[in-house]
């Protein structure tokens, strides 16, 4: 039974990702989107201990999830606004993925985000103290 959900939810993802048409941010220069996307995939697969499954499950999770937050980005509103709508969204992938992850797998994605979003935090520091 857990399989055929699996199953199912991986097919679901797969289709609304393609229907999609992902979009991803600008990626730095020497890099494609798609690129970035296999890195990343790679890199939370790697650390995570993932299967096959639920590494293409990831790979449809980050596209999906992806292109909402470029959405976000580009839409006219406040910054408040954004920052809620981020918000959601981050709840959002969460549910999702623990429909396929398990709770230390779970745990160690939120790990490895709060990283990068440190590691962003700091490069923007960086480049404003630079700047000024």
């Amino acid at each position: 039974m857990k399989y055929k959900l699996q199953a199912f939810l991986a097919l679901f993802c797969v289709l609304l990702a393609l229907q999609a048409g992902a979009q991803t941010p600008s990626p730095p220069p020497g890099f494609s989107p798609e690129q970035l996307l296999e890195r990343r995939v790679e890199k939370y697969s790697n650390a995570l201990e993932l299967d096959d499954l639920q590494k293409a499950l990831l790979k449809s999770n980050f596209e999906k999830y992806g292109k909402k937050i470029n959405e976000i980005r580009s839409s006219e509103g406040d910054r408040k606004e954004k920052r809620k709508a981020f918000t959601q969204l981050i709840k959002e992938q969460h549910e999702e993925l623990a429909a396929y992850l398990n709770e230390e797998q779970l745990l160690k994605f939120k790990e490895l985000q709060s990283k990068e979003r440190s590691n962003r935090a700091l490069g923007i520091n960086k480049r404003r103290k630079k700047n000024q």
